[in-house]
Formats: C-alpha cells, structure tokens, sequence
C-alpha cells in the first residue's frame, strides 16, 4: 500500500512519489539545494540545542548562552518540552546505543558487538563477514542463518526492557508527533 501526503498547497491527497515529483519538478535545483541547506542548519541547530540541554540536565556543563540562531533559547528541558509542543512532525534518528543499557548488543563494539560473536555462523554458513549475515540479499537467498542467530539471541526477552529514550520515542508516537 502506497502512503499518501498533502500536496504544497495542503488540500489535496498525493502519492508520496507524485508529491516528490512535483516539488523537485516545481523548483529550481537551486532552490531545492537552497532549502537542503536550510534543514540541515535547523537541524544542526535543533541537535546542539537538545545536546547542550542534555549536558546541561545531567550536570555536565553549566547553563550555556543561546546562539543567535537557536531554535531552543533556553537550555533545559523545560525549554526543548515547550519547543516540541509547537512542531507539527518530530524525526527521531538514533542508533543502536539507545538499546545496549537495555541489555541489547550493538554491532560494532569490539568483544561485546555482534559482529564480534557470530564466528559460528559465519563458520557454518560459509560466509565472509558478520556483514553479509545481516545484508538483505543472503536474507532473500536463505533467510535460515539470520533465523539461526536471531533463535539464539531470544530477543525480545524478559531480561529486556526498554529505556528511557524508547520510552520517549513512544511518548512522541503516542502524542501524534512521529
């Protein structure tokens, strides 16, 4: 099933490629290159807000001067509280470490990673990197060796439990936010 979006003007439902098509068909690459840049320094500027309040929460640094072009002006949480309220859509990116308090390896730590402790499957299923057990192409050939490793890691688990920034992420969902 195909996801829909408003089109520019918000009144109508289009297929998410029709609506890309048409935005990047509408504009200048110049304009959308121009736009990029304009994201990625909000952006920029959201995650260095949100980090300074982090450290600053945690006692790490002491209450840090708002730049110029800050989307957050106070560093608390509080304050980046108040400024989610006014966004329409949030977009969380995170990596693995968000789950290996929760007791959930990453891949790339050296001793404790994944890519560390699958030798035996590489071993059984003739493969040449921990890579390629998890590349969706073995998967589509022989989908067994990440069935097999999936099997012995038993997660999810009652040892398991989510963290403080799953709970987050589901607040977010559960407000409508993501």
């Amino acid at each position: 099933m195909s996801e829909s979006v408003k089109d520019t003007e918000g009144n109508k439902e289009v297929e998410n490629r029709e609506f890309l098509d048409n935005y990047v068909a509408g504009s200048s690459l110049a304009a959308v290159d121009a736009k990029m840049a304009e994201l990625d320094k909000m952006f920029k500027n959201l995650m260095s807000s949100a980090g300074r309040a982090l450290a600053f929460h945690l006692g790490e640094m002491p209450q840090p001067e708002p730049s110029p072009t800050s989307l957050i002006t106070d560093a608390t949480l509080d304050a980046i509280a108040s400024h989610l309220k006014t966004c329409k859509n949030v977009i969380v990116l995170t990596g693995a470490g968000i789950s290996t308090s929760a007791g959930i390896p990453d891949f790339r730590t050296p001793g404790t990673g994944v890519y560390d402790n699958v030798q035996q499957y590489l071993d059984k299923y003739q493969l040449q990197s921990a890579q390629k057990l998890f590349s969706f192409e073995l998967f589509q050939e022989d989908p067994e060796p990440f069935y097999a490793l999936a099997r012995e890691m038993k997660y999810p688990n009652e040892n398991v439990k989510p963290t403080i920034a799953h709970h987050f992420i589901k607040l977010l969902s559960d407000k409508g936010a993501c």
